[in-house]
């Protein structure tokens, strides 16, 4: 499970749901989608330090430029480590915001040419991200 360091920064609800904007260390935003709203949750507060959390199965990692796509989270991010199974593997990354790990097919590290050092963008779908109280 990746865990960052963020605040939050906006908020958004309608019905049951809050569009939540967090701030990542290093000013990365995110947006993040959550079943509760600030009158049934006491840690939806703006100004508020949270613990964002995913899991390494929900990062998609992008070498090149990203187009006008519909996932917004996108974090710069470096590969400093790979560990290489036949059917999996897991790549360590270095960000502003903090370390993180992605769990990605094997087969992808010949496609996308992965080695220690690659610049990358991760990205992460907003109904992906779950926010914990700190």
């Amino acid at each position: 499970m990746n865990s960052l360091k963020g605040h939050i920064t906006g908020m958004q609800s309608e019905g049951s749901l809050t569009m939540v904007h967090v701030d990542l260390e290093g000013n990365l935003p995110l947006e993040v989608m959550v079943i509760d709203t600030p009158e049934t949750v006491n840690y939806l507060r703006n100004g508020r330090e949270i613990e964002v959390l995913f899991k390494e199965t929900e990062l998609i990692l992008s070498r090149e430029a990203i187009p006008n796509i519909s996932v917004h989270n996108r974090i710069p991010c470096r590969v400093y480590r790979l560990e290489e199974g036949k059917i999996l593997t897991r790549i360590y990354l270095n960000s502003e915001a903090g370390p993180m790990t992605a769990l990605l097919p094997t087969t992808a590290l010949s496609t996308m040419q992965l080695t220690e050092g690659t610049a990358l963008t991760a990205l992460v779908k907003f109904n992906e991200i779950m926010l914990a109280s700190r």
